[in-house]
């Protein structure tokens, strides 16, 4: 889907919060109607996305 120009779709989106092949959770998200985050928008959820995943990541290898 081209976000870009066509905008969320409608509903809850996952964007899972993953390390090292393991999925650690996700943030459901649900974006109001004609919602177009810009590219920055969507790269900053992502970012944090992958910091949690790090931080989960790190986490589980400290305590395992």
């Amino acid at each position: 889907m081209d976000v870009a120009a066509h905008g969320l779709p409608q509903g809850e989106i996952e964007l899972l919060v993953r390390a090292d092949g393991h999925a650690y959770g996700r943030f459901m998200l649900t974006a109001s109607r004609a919602t177009v985050p810009d590219r920055g928008a969507r790269q900053a959820a992502v970012v944090l996305a992958d910091q949690a995943g790090a931080a989960m990541g790190r986490r589980t290898a400290a305590v395992g």
